[in-house]
């Protein structure tokens, strides 16, 4: 009989990401500084999550896997319908408060927009990978499900010489869909492997 606990910790990658950039540092006249996951010592961090653990267990837990569970993609760009484009074209010309961002614009906005996120998510995926496997050899990224996005559903719409499109515009993201569902059968599917489940 083994005289430890075989633990397992499951992370949902993307809801990890936005409590971590709650935290926000700020030095005297600087710009504020987020904490994100390629920033942590996590070999540290889960040696520490496994003593608080075991302080409260008769029994030793030991680390045995981590699977760290990432957003795939984001949901496909599909060209708006006409009312969808007019409601657009009306929040962006009340958001800039100018009439000369027409159908065409709001196109060209948006389509930029979800390009650049696309971008954004990829390379915040490839960093994080990047690091956190080069140090650590207990850890499994799993890429499963999307983030589903709105391009046309305008949230921000302002000038601004500074970009290229000569705005800065932001359409909505909602919410991730199938990594929940991916880790919780996962955690089924894997339960003949480990004693203990942790979820973060």
């Amino acid at each position: 009989m083994r005289d430890y606990l075989k633990t397992v910790v499951f992370i949902d990658g993307e809801n990890l990401h936005y409590n971590l950039r709650s935290f926000e540092f700020r030095e005297e006249h600087s710009k504020p500084f987020h904490l994100l996951p390629q920033y942590i010592n996590w070999e540290k961090f889960f040696k520490a999550l496994l003593d608080k653990i075991n302080d409260g267990s008769n029994i030793k837990h030991f680390l045995h896997r981590i699977y760290w569970y990432v957003i795939e993609r984001i949901s496909a760009y599909r060209e708006p319908g006409s009312d969808k484009l007019t409601r657009a074209v009306r929040k962006c010309q009340e958001l800039s408060k100018t009439k000369i961002v027409d159908s065409e614009k709001v196109q060209e906005l948006a389509k930029e927009w979800h390009s650049t996120l696309s971008e954004k998510i990829r390379h915040r995926r490839d960093a994080l990978h990047t690091v956190l496997q080069t140090h650590t050899d207990f850890l499994q990224f799993k890429y499963v499900g999307k983030l589903a996005v709105d391009p046309f559903k305008v949230r921000r719409c302002e000038t601004d010489s500074s970009e290229p499109t000569g705005y800065a515009y932001d359409g909505t993201i909602h919410s991730e869909k199938g990594v929940d569902i991916a880790l919780a059968v996962d955690m089924v599917s894997l339960a003949s492997d480990y004693d203990v489940a942790v979820l973060v």
